[in-house]
């Protein structure tokens, strides 16, 4: 496509600024509608497997339905995410789309076990030889343009980014450009920063990436609330932000509204948007944990109910009854100290804060019994003892024999026995058992 090399078609459509990241089972289509009813600009599809795509009609209707795509249903514009490593198995896949969508994207950026087994998403990135083969046969044969979407790839010597990794990532973006990528969208951290390990965004390493590219480029990771969403776009300079699991907890971050502020009103507009455009119940269930986090994390017996439940009606009325309940914290997953509110995306910081504090507790406590073991050794052998060349209890040349003191502090023999008795007592504080 002649355009896809510059800047216009994403001008075109209207050069947006705010745009909810592919998730897998999480932005299909009614979730898609929510967000861009409260703000946001564009969408990615959820990560849909290249292969089976083109293997299996049950699969291609039920992962992208008839309804998907059109601007009268409100899917546009929207961004076709496809996973896989053969050139020609991605083409026809996206063959069946691209004149349904804006654009089509190649997964480079998921870091799961799974796309490793499957050599697929961020375990591309170490091929950059097929990843130009890749996005050069879309380039080349496709309607739509092509994006691609990566990490930041990671030091030699950890998990985190380094300058040179940072150098190295700019040089693959690059090639990504030369080979016919429209936009490239960075997630500002490794593969092998996620879950409890991710960590904070790079967002000095993404600034890189767009400083070196003509193409847009749109930034990812660490954006929470629209404040985020806004200092990323300055600090990166990039096209434009995205999020994923900030819209999850609060689909109407882009539009400036608070996580916590009604947030069983969006999960009731979404379970309406279920009646135009049903998804799997299992996501639907997802969706109203992540939306309904706070309230749920308080009131067990409706999250339990929310597990059980089996239809769309029975989460409605739990939704329902949630919402007629008083607000309430439950610490420590919280926006910030002293928040009111339970946060949901925020629960691998604070378990990782968590663990830092419980680290450092039993490094004090082992310190302190530490401590408490040399004071009771030196109380038993110390300024009591029977130094060499002095005469002990046994007279001249005998084997001088453990001390202790008295309650007077004068120093007394005591039996091995009752240090060994002792010793054991020391360590058993030790090792606080």
């Amino acid at each position: 496509m002649e355009e896809a090399n510059n800047d216009n078609w994403y001008r075109r459509l209207g050069s947006p600024r705010y745009v909810l990241a592919p998730m897998v089972d999480q932005s299909e289509h009614a979730f898609r509608v929510l967000c861009r009813r409260h703000g946001t600009h564009l969408a990615y599809t959820p990560m849909i497997s290249s292969r089976q795509f083109i293997s299996s009609a049950p699969f291609r209707e039920g992962i992208f339905g008839e309804l998907e795509g059109k601007a009268e249903c409100e899917d546009r514009p929207l961004v076709v995410q496809f996973a896989g490593n053969d050139p020609q198995v991605l083409l026809a896949a996206a063959k069946h789309v691209e004149m349904r969508c804006d654009a089509v994207d190649i997964n480079l950026g998921c870091p799961q076990k799974i796309a490793k087994r499957g050599r697929y998403g961020a375990w591309l990135l170490d091929e950059p030889a097929l990843l130009q083969q890749l996005v050069g046969t879309l380039h080349c044969h496709l309607a739509c343009p092509v994006t691609v979407k990566i990490r930041l790839l990671q030091g030699a010597d950890g998990a985190a980014a380094t300058p040179a990794s940072i150098s190295q990532t700019v040089d693959l973006a690059r090639m990504l450009q030369g080979a016919g990528a429209s936009v490239v969208a960075v997630h500002g951290r490794t593969r092998e920063q996620k879950g409890h390990a991710q960590g904070s965004a790079d967002w000095d390493g993404i600034a890189a990436v767009k400083a070196a590219l003509s193409v847009p480029v749109l930034a990812n990771g660490g954006v929470y609330t629209a404040a985020d969403a806004e200092a990323c776009l300055k600090a990166t300079g990039a096209d434009g932000v995205l999020s994923g699991e900030g819209l999850l907890e609060n689909p109407a971050l882009f539009e400036g509204r608070k996580a916590g502020d009604r947030p069983e009103a969006l999960a009731l507009e979404y379970l309406e948007l279920q009646r135009l455009y049903p998804a799997d119940l299992r996501s639907v269930k997802q969706h109203l944990f992540s939306m309904c986090y706070a309230g749920l994390q308080v009131y067990t017996e409706l999250r339990q109910a929310m597990h059980r439940a089996r239809t769309l009606e029975q989460m409605h009325e739990i939704v329902c009854e949630l919402a007629r309940r008083p607000r309430e914290a439950r610490a420590p997953f919280n926006n910030a100290p002293g928040d009111a509110y339970t946060s949901w995306y925020r629960r691998h910081t604070w378990e990782e804060e968590r663990t830092a504090q419980r680290l450092a507790a039993n490094a004090a406590a082992a310190s302190a019994a530490e401590e408490a073991t040399e004071e009771a050794i030196d109380d038993a052998t110390g300024d009591g003892h029977v130094a060499d060349g002095e005469v002990g209890v046994g007279g001249a040349g005998a084997e001088a024999e453990p001390w202790s003191r008295n309650e007077s502090g004068e120093g007394v023999p005591c039996g091995v026995g009752e240090l060994e008795a002792r010793w054991a007592r020391w360590v058993a504080l030790r090792d606080g058992s």
